[in-house]
């Protein structure tokens, strides 16, 4: 074949930044002795992708740029996911911040299953907003199962709605795909409701949670993350692209402002607290979660850290999915 002239590819990342992420992970990871982790960075108001870091262990324990794990890795969100579940309940007007919920000391049974906070609790009844800001399983999952027993589809619905279920169509194409069951499917028991409350039982992408916390920061409008700002032939435009609004309004405007408040509250009250104090407020929720080992279950020894989130909080510019998974 003939050599021809490839296509100048203009990106939506901004170099500072990208410089700044990558750094600032491989930090992470190296302080944490880490296997791999990613950061990105994307504007509220447009979902372009100012900075997108992807960093593995190698043989001689340095990191290298290996898979693009923002994009392509599929796993178990953990309590980032909760935010969803808050989400569901608000709209559906199961439950108010100010609602008392009945912990159980932080350790409660599903069926033959038992669930645990992180942390035992010092009280046995706390407020939902206190749940969510210290990020009680057992409170998440009683209110869900509480709501939604007779019916999960409707919590189910919820998640479909956000598109979750779907493949996110980004710049960078995935061989990989979600997975969110529903009553219906085979594999459905009598603890995935609980369970999905907190975060388990399903496959999603750094990406796609990064886009629902997006939108609640964009006053409930998802955007579609983008990467690609441009591209040109010979100094001529060939392809431009433009913000994508995927939905126009993923909730209500008070679920919206509910939400928000949680999200502060988990940096000024909860398990956040250490991004206090940075000169700008920052929301956002912090995540675990064991790893799943396909059919043998989950590795209580390997764990996922995350945090989603955005700022300045009363006025966010910019959202950010960090994962580090150890």
């Amino acid at each position: 074949l003939e050599p021809h002239n490839g296509f100048d590819v203009y990106t939506t990342l901004d170099i500072n930044i990208q410089d700044v992420a990558e750094n600032a992970l491989r930090q992470c990871l190296i302080n944490n002795n880490a296997d791999h982790g990613c950061a990105v960075l994307m504007e509220v108001k447009t979902g372009a992708i100012k900075a997108i870091a992807n960093l593995k262990k190698t043989g001689d324990a340095t990191y290298e740029e290996a898979e693009n794990y923002a994009v392509n890795e599929f796993t178990d969100p953990g309590s980032t996911f909760k935010l969803i579940s808050a989400m569901a309940l608000f709209e559906d007007k199961k439950v108010k911040a100010t609602d008392t919920i009945d912990i159980e000391w932080g350790k409660t049974s599903f069926v033959i299953e038992t669930m645990e906070d992180a942390h035992a609790s010092p009280f046995k009844k706390v407020s939902f907003q206190y749940i969510f800001e210290n990020s009680s399983n057992v409170g998440i999952a009683k209110t869900v199962v509480n709501s939604y027993k007779n019916k999960p589809s409707a919590f189910t619905d919820h998640i479909y709605a956000l598109g979750l279920n779907k493949t996110l169509n980004f710049d960078i194409k995935s061989p990989n795909k979600p997975d969110v069951k529903n009553s219906k499917d085979k594999s459905w028991s009598a603890t995935s409701l609980p369970w999905m409350s907190i975060g388990y039982e399903m496959r999603l992408s750094a990406m796609q949670l990064l886009s629902v916390y997006n939108a609640v920061a964009n006053n409930g409008v998802m955007v579609k993350p983008f990467l690609v700002r441009e591209v040109k032939e010979f100094g001529k435009t060939i392809q431009k692209n433009e913000t994508e609004v995927l939905n126009k309004k993923i909730c209500s405007e008070e679920t919206i402002k509910e939400l928000r408040k949680l999200l502060e509250g988990v940096v000024e009250n909860g398990t956040a607290q250490n991004l206090k104090g940075l000169g700008y407020k920052v929301a956002g929720k912090t995540g675990t979660a064991q790893i799943a080992l396909n059919s043998k279950g989950y590795d209580k020894s390997s764990h996922k850290a995350s945090f989603i989130g955005y700022f300045p909080a009363d006025n966010p510019q910019y959202s950010c999915i960090v994962v580090i998974n150890a």
